[in-house]
């Protein structure tokens, strides 16, 4: 299942305005999938344990489930718009900041850590 089609159906959670999908890194299993969600307003206490409810709900499979997610305030992006995941997966890697400054040049760093 591509990237695009796990961040289809997390989209259609009703609390999630934005998603991203991400293959992670890890230790034991080689690698699993991470998503960083955008909440919709009001909506910040979205778990991993409310996501894969969802999901398992909708019948996807549970090798599709993200193990890792992040709630951010905005997803970086290029000029374009597209999102630059290169810079999630690095910033998970890293536990830093996925956007360091935003345009006001406050800190917009992760929000809350990465769920596990």
């Amino acid at each position: 299942m591509s990237a695009y089609v796990i961040e289809r159906e997390l989209l259609r959670h009703p609390h999630i305005q934005e998603a991203a999908a991400v293959g992670l890194k890890d230790h034991r299993l080689g690698e699993i999938i991470g998503a960083f969600i955008v909440a919709t307003p009001g909506n910040t206490g979205l778990t991993l344990t409310m996501i894969k409810n969802f999901l398992a709900a909708r019948g996807v499979a549970k090798k599709f489930w993200p193990e890792k997610i992040k709630i951010v305030a905005q997803l970086p992006r290029t000029s374009s718009g597209k999102v630059k995941k290169h810079q999630l997966v690095l910033a998970a890697q890293t536990d830093s900041p996925i956007i360091s400054h935003d345009h006001a040049g406050h800190d917009s760093g992760w929000g809350v850590t990465m769920e596990a």
